[in-house]
């Protein structure tokens, strides 16, 4: 878990941030950094937050108990 996480980090990081490098070097308004980060980014996170749960829920038998 912790070699997953300082993958992790870095990529996250990037995927947030890079977009607002891209837009500075093409010239395009700043915000559009900031939307297209927050897009990439969120959708990153959440992939990596609900795909390992989705992929073992046949393998663990108390899941989705309460």
């Amino acid at each position: 878990g912790q070699i997953l996480t300082a993958l992790f980090l870095p990529i996250s990081f990037s995927i947030f941030i890079g977009p607002l490098l891209l837009v500075t070097v093409l010239n395009w308004p700043q915000a559009y950094g900031y939307l297209i980060g927050l897009i990439a980014g969120v959708a990153v996170c959440v992939i990596c937050a609900v795909l390992p749960p989705w992929l073992v829920r046949k393998r663990v038998d108390r899941l989705d108990e309460s």
